[in-house]
């Protein structure tokens, strides 16, 4: 016990010389970079649909990163002197209206100084109360709407520094707090992020702020993000990012209008449909020119272009950008249509893999990360469906029918989870058909889709049109990858059919991968209708 706690303080006596070693200039430094960790809710450096709206960067589990300036001036002397003497790292401030939060945001306002920017957060007091139910007692929800206008009004006392501001409250306390603050100008604001969420009360809606009321609002403004707000005009120019998800975006010519007074955007989200689309006033107007487009994101829930993807046919951007597609339930038009950009990305595209997500009931066709090349994302409706009509198959090369990729020559398909209602080799040939280029094919496929996947490759469009109306006649390359169980012989024998009949259709492949020995009994016949045949781990 003694050597135990002899070694301890001897470690701990190694450690402690390593700490104070630190200069004041290093731990300010290592402090502001904490401080720049800190973000509104749902603020990511990534745009993603499968993530959720507001994932929590400062109201999660644990620690809260807008808590770190207080734990950091807690650890000894020392440290708290340091973080007394970081005005910027007291910038950011959450805004709760209770009164113990009304206090510490009054320390934090005096210890941010008079000249740096703050970053303003509107939140209840509670993570939990942004997921109240609407027939929870009122009792649950915090502070009321008064409590809180009377910390905003402290707030505003310092409107002139505000830089960047959030809420993220229920429809009524966002549009009194909105209404509030649109009498007090805010000439430094770069950032406003607006994120409501329904409290159950018939005719909320924030309409009077994101309406007219918006236009108090700055040229200074860069950042814009509203959610589940609607929104009936965009006075805004200048801006680099534009994030719009879950609202009812105004009038086509309107949106187009602020794109257009922003050339230098480098995000464009819009997860929510069109009010209307003025095809004649749009069509009178040269495309929105985004030169430095980063990121573009478009979710649509209609199946025709009434949604954000009407925005495709009417801007212009570069090979670079990243392009995601959120697809809805239903046939899609070809959207390279009317849009050059799109198509010279699609066109430039030699990598995919397509991906079912079973839980999801969706799939995803996006291009090889692992390549060079652009980005490209489409995710849409391909896995359970009740219809009988939708089954899980179905909606195999929908991405391809609206997103075609005519220069694609390596392309994975993974189907490893095994679903009552599999994909059929109707599915399948139109998937490889919407594929003439392919060269090289890898499969990660459950062993009970073997069947359908090599009927599908092997079988003649057409038996008495020539052997070459065969699928993909330009495959020399086909790697396949076992999932669910060990294949067995008659799985091999099914994929030694395939091989055969493309042989005699005289577009034998040169390789054929597997990662399972086959068998003694198909081993023979497999290796005489493919060039090569190589076991690979």
């Amino acid at each position: 016990m003694q050597q135990t706690k002899s070694a301890n303080r001897q470690r701990s006596g190694s450690l402690s010389p390593l700490i104070s070693r630190l200069s004041d200039d290093i731990l300010h430094s290592i402090f502001l970079l904490l401080r720049s960790w800190i973000r509104f809710p749902g603020e990511t450096d990534d745009v993603a649909f499968d993530t959720p709206l507001r994932h929590e960067r400062t109201d999660g589990p644990g620690l809260p990163l807008w808590a770190m300036p207080i734990v950091l001036s807690h650890v000894c002397t020392r440290w708290r002197t340091v973080a007394l003497t970081s005005p910027r790292l007291w910038t950011f401030i959450r805004i709760t209206g209770t009164f113990a939060n009304r206090v510490m945001m009054n320390e934090f306002l005096e210890r941010a100084g008079t000249s740096l920017p703050l970053s303003i957060l509107f939140t209840p007091s509670r993570a939990a109360t942004r997921l109240a139910t609407p027939d929870a007692d009122a009792a649950d929800l915090g502070p009321s709407s008064w409590d809180l206008l009377g910390s905003a009004s402290v707030a505003t006392d310092h409107a002139l520094r505000i830089a960047a501001l959030a809420v993220d409250l229920r429809e009524p306390d966002a549009r009194l707090l909105l209404a509030h603050l649109q009498a007090h100008p805010l000439p430094r604001l770069h950032t406003l992020r607006v994120d409501t969420y329904p409290d159950g009360s018939p005719g909320a809606s924030t309409v009077s702020f994101v309406g007219a009321g918006v236009g108090a609002y700055p040229r200074s403004l860069r950042m814009l993000h509203v959610s589940r707000a609607p929104l009936a005009w965009l006075p805004f120019r200048e801006l680099v990012s534009l994030d719009l998800a879950y609202v009812r975006v105004p009038a086509l010519s309107l949106l187009l209008a602020t794109l257009r007074k922003s050339p230098r955007l480098e995000v464009l989200v819009l997860r929510a449909p069109v009010e209307s689309v003025d095809h004649w006033v749009a069509e009178l107007e040269p495309p929105a020119e985004l030169s430095r487009l980063r990121v573009l994101a478009l979710a649509s829930d209609s199946p025709d272009e009434k949604g954000a993807l009407a925005v495709l046919r009417y801007t212009s951007f570069p090979p670079a950008t990243r392009v995601h597609l959120h697809l809805s339930e239903g046939p899609q038009t070809c959207l390279h249509e009317g849009c050059a950009s799109l198509h010279r990305i699609a066109a430039a595209v030699t990598h995919a893999e397509l991906v079912r997500d079973r839980i999801r009931g969706r799939a995803t066709l996006r291009s090889s990360l692992s390549q060079p090349g652009p980005a490209l994302t489409v995710d849409y409706p391909g896995g359970f469906f009740d219809e009988p009509q939708w089954s899980a198959g179905s909606g195999l090369c929908q991405a391809l029918l609206a997103v075609p990729l005519p220069a694609l020559t390596h392309f994975t398909l993974a189907l490893e989870d095994w679903e009552d209602q599999p994909p059929s080799v109707t599915h399948l040939e139109m998937l490889f058909g919407a594929l003439p280029g392919l060269v090289e094919l890898c499969t990660r496929i459950h062993r009970h889709y073997v069947l359908a996947l090599a009927s599908a490759l092997g079988r003649r469009q057409d038996p008495t049109a020539p052997p070459r109306t065969i699928v993909c006649t330009r495959l020399r390359k086909w790697t396949l990858r076992w999932c669910g169980g060990h294949p067995s012989v008659d799985d091999f024998r099914q994929v030694e059919r395939c091989c055969a009949s493309r042989a005699e259709a005289g577009v034998m492949l040169a390789l054929l991968e597997t990662t399972v020995q086959p068998p003694p009994a198909v081993l023979p016949n497999l290796k005489r209708v493919v060039e090569a045949l190589s076991v690979v781990r």
